[in-house]
Formats: structure tokens, C-alpha cells, sequence
């Protein structure tokens, strides 16, 4: 930080000083050298602007825990605090991510600091206690090391950098450059550091939780901060949007547990754990070297049984609400109705597709259920929207067979299956179809079209008119 307050000492130094040159004393004066001059003293001018610190506005990340309404977390935080012989801190709030964190508020550069905690909601859900014990004692590491009081300065440098950088941006001035480097300098140093102080962490919290539970949580929350994201938008927003309110946490544990998410997870894990180089532009170590280190370390004590962390929690649906509700800034979320993850096909999704099938009808006239391999797609999706391309009309198409498919077969007494992560599909005994995913599996060769042919006989739905009726 105070290499950055020299350079700009020094710029503007050095630009009030040129312009005092050319508009003072070289002779002949002109109006050019005045213009070069009053350019040179604004430049100085945006320079101490921009670089001067400003005050971090607190925003609240998310909902504050109530210790009277929390104990078993609130004395699991007091036991760490204990262990590590550090202050509690003053604030713990839930937060709608899988990550924790520990930092320091209502200071300035770090004097007389309020300390806050942030637990993520999915943490509790993918962790036993042991394991999230050990995020718990990872984040009071970075207390004990003094990090957090570390992190204001390093933020309002970077911020006075990249205000000062930006600031001379926008006039294409040559003076960027210098800060341009000292910015990738000063990123490069500050990253460094932060790599080390979350080494210094795990080591503190392997110490105390055991190597084997850190272990262990390093990975499950390498994992579900890969599958979170894809479950929100492609699992929970739908259903909210739907005016259903789902429970997040269980939804997210039973997308987790389906297969196809849980390959794709299990490869991007094999990928972190096969990249060992250290990115100088992340703030985490490769998770093979935190895993190498924290191997280093004595495996700890193991007990008979290890609860999940859930059990932590009280209230826990009253908590996802108001999470959910402060994520969205929508009040409307608390008077809509619960909705088990079971029903959501039924429920949310089910009128929907019948309000898009009964769209596109009468486009559909003359296909049946045994001709879907050899329907005309591009003719069909050119019906229902005439200026498509082809391949849109493809899709169109695929969309509007799978709605009339997937509505005709339920109103034949069929079940809908939609478990978090899985291709909508259609039930009843012992056949299963993925209406939207039929075509998709015929061109890929999972699917035959003898095979479709004869799971439509079997399930006597041959001549099923999915046109008008």
C-alpha cells in the first residue's frame, strides 16, 4: 500500500512539476504547450482523485443467525473459539453459497474491527459435523494469523489501483502504464500471499479436527461448489418460478446423489486434483497441494458416528425461506406453497406442458406415437413457427412432440418422473420414455427405432394421435 501511495506521489509529482514547465517557464509560450500542460495537471488531479481510499460499505451477505435460536451451532463456533484461544465473532450470518468465511467489519483499515462469520446453507447439508468442524477451525485459522485484519488494506489498495487505472482508461492517458504494472505486480504478490495464509489455515484446522476430516470436507466442498450452480438454475429457479417454494436443501442433496451429476463431478475433482500448477490470479491453492499438505498432517481422532451437520441447524425450512427471500429480494416467496421435489414434474411443470401442447396441436395432425422416428421434423417445426431456420425448426419441433408425448401419455394414466438432475420421463410398470429426449437418444444410437416400437406396443399406445383429437 505504500508503494502505491509513492507511485502516485511520485506521478503526480512528476506531472504538476511538467506542467508547471511548460506553462511557466519555457519561452516562446504557445497555446500548444499551455493545452500539453493543462492536460498534464488534470492527469495529476485524476490521479489523487482516484487513488484516495474510500470507506467499504457494509451489505449484509445474508440472514443473521439468532444464538438463542441456533445453540448447537452457536456452541460449536464457542468450543472452536476455545481451541484456537480466539475471540467469537460478533455476527454469523447463513449464506446462499457453498463456501465459509471470516472477515472483519465497521473499521477503518483495520482498526477496532467487529469480527462476522459466513456459513453456507449447502455446507450444512454435503458435511458431518466432524468435517464441517474442520471449515469452522480453517476459517478461525485465518483469524489466528491475523488475516483478516490483513484484508482491508489489500482491498483498498486493489480498489484505489483499479480506480486509478480505470479513471486513466477512459482517456487512453499514457499514465495508466505504470499502474497497469503495478497492479499485476501488486495482484501477483497480494494472490501469493492469500495461498498461503489458506495453506496455514487447513494446517491449523487439520491440527485441531483431524487430517482425515479436513480431507474429506476439501473435497465434498470442492464438489458441491461445481454442482450448485447447475442445480439453481436448472433445478430451484424453474420451480420457483413456477410460484412453488422447494426445499432447497434436500433438492440439492438429491441432485448431488443422481448419477449423471455425480460423474460430471467426479471429473472435474479428477481434473483439479491432476493440476498441481499454482494460478497466480486464484486466492485457493490447487486442491491437490491443500490435500498433499493436510496429508502431512496427523489423521486425528475418528468416533463411531459422525451426524451430518444438518443437525446442527433448528428450523431449518424457516431458515431457507428467509435465505431464499433475501437472495431474491422477493417477499412473495414466503406465501408460496412448499412443494416436495416428488410432485414437482405433477405440479409445477405438468400445466405448462399441457398449456404448450394445446398450442401446437393442431401442427401435430397426423403423427402417432409408433412414427416418431421418422417424423419431419423440419416440416413440422416450419408449422409452427414459418420464418425458422432449419435446425431451429428441429428444435421447435423436438419441443412440441415431447409436450404432446409426455401430456398424452400422463392423461393415459402414465406417471411423470423428475427427480433433481434427471431427464423428465414418463412411467408406468416396468417401461420408462423420456419424451424430450427421444429424438436426442435416437440420433446418439441409445435408443433404436424397433426399440421405440416395441415399447409403444407394450405399452399400448399404438395409434396414439398426439394431432388434434
Amino acid at each position: 500500500m505504500a508503494g502505491f501511495y509513492l507511485l502516485v506521489l511520485a506521478m503526480v509529482g512528476g506531472l504538476l512539476f511538467g506542467a508547471w514547465m511548460l506553462i511557466f517557464q519555457l519561452r516562446p509560450a504557445s497555446i500548444f504547450l499551455m493545452v500539453c500542460g493543462a492536460g498534464m495537471a488534470y492527469g495529476a488531479l485524476r490521479i489523487v482523485w482516484s487513488s484516495f481510499p474510500r470507506r467499504i460499505k457494509f451489505e449484509t451477505p445474508g440472514i443473521l443467525l439468532d444464538p438463542r435460536k441456533q445453540p448447537k451451532v452457536f456452541e460449536e463456533i464457542r468450543r472452536i473459539s476455545r481451541d484456537t484461544r480466539q475471540r467469537m465473532p460478533a455476527e454469523v450470518y447463513l449464506i446462499a453459497d457453498v463456501n465459509a468465511w471470516v472477515s472483519h467489519r465497521g473499521s477503518f483499515l483495520g482498526l477496532f474491527p467487529k469480527r462476522i462469520m459466513g456459513l453456507g446453507l449447502p455446507l450444512f447439508k454435503v458435511l458431518t459435523q466432524s468435517q464441517f468442524r474442520s471449515v469452522i477451525v480453517h476459517e478461525f485459522g485465518h483469524y489466528v494469523g491475523g488475516d483478516t485484519r490483513l484484508g482491508p488494506w489489500i482491498y483498498r489498495t486493489h480498489a484505489s489501483i483499479a480506480r486509478t487505472v480505470e479513471a486513466l482508461e477512459g482517456n487512453d492517458s499514457l499514465w495508466r502504464f505504470p499502474f497497469l504494472a503495478y497492479a499485476k505486480m501488486f495482484t501477483r504478490v497480494s494472490l501469493s500471499v492469500a495461498q498461503q495464509q489458506e495453506l496455514a489455515a487447513d494446517a491449523l484446522a487439520a491440527k485441531i479436527a483431524g487430517a482425515k476430516a479436513t480431507a474429506l470436507a476439501l473435497r465434498a466442498t470442492e464438489n458441491a461448489g461445481n454442482a450448485f450452480p447447475g442445480f439453481i438454475s436448472d433445478e430451484f429457479l424453474p420451480l420457483l418460478n413456477a410460484e412453488f417454494r422447494p426445499s432447497l436443501c434436500e433438492g440439492f442433496a438429491r441432485y448431488l446423489g443422481n448419477k449423471d451429476v455425480a460423474r460430471m463431478v467426479m471429473r472435474r475433482l479428477g481434473r483439479e486434483l491432476a493440476d498441481r500448477k499454482r494460478d497466480p490470479h486464484r486466492t485457493h491453492p490447487p486442491l491437490g497441494v491443500r490435500l498433499e499438505a493436510v496429508a502431512a498432517q496427523p489423521p486425528g481422532f475418528e468416533t463411531r458416528e459422525d451426524p451430518p451437520a444438518m443437525d446442527l441447524l433448528a428450523e431449518v425450512d424457516a431458515l431457507e425461506r428467509d435465505l431464499v427471500v433475501f437472495v431474491t429480494t422477493n417477499e412473495k416467496i414466503r406465501e408460496l406453497p412448499p412443494l416436495p421435489w416428488s410432485e414437482a414434474g405433477e405440479k409445477a411443470y405438468l400445466p405448462k406442458w399441457r398449456e404448450q401442447a394445446t398450442a401446437v396441436r393442431e401442427s401435430l395432425r397426423g403423427i402417432t406415437a409408433e412414427a416418431l422416428p421418422v417424423a419431419p421434423l423440419t416440416e413440422i417445426g416450419k408449422r409452427i413457427e414459418r420464418q425458422a431456420t432449419d435446425p431451429d425448426a428441429r428444435s421447435i419441433a423436438i419441443g412440441a412432440l415431447g409436450c404432446a408425448l409426455m401430456v398424452s401419455l400422463r392423461d393415459l394414466g402414465w406417471t411423470i418422473r423428475m427427480e433433481p438432475g434427471e431427464r423428465p420421463s414418463i412411467v408406468r410398470e416396468d417401461l420408462r420414455v423420456y419424451p424430450f429426449h427421444l429424438f436426442y437418444d435416437l440420433a446418439e444410437g441409445k435408443l433404436t427405432s424397433d426399440a421405440w416400437r416395441e415399447t409403444v406396443k407394450k405399452g399400448g399406445i399404438e395409434g396414439l394421435n398426439l394431432g388434434p383429437t
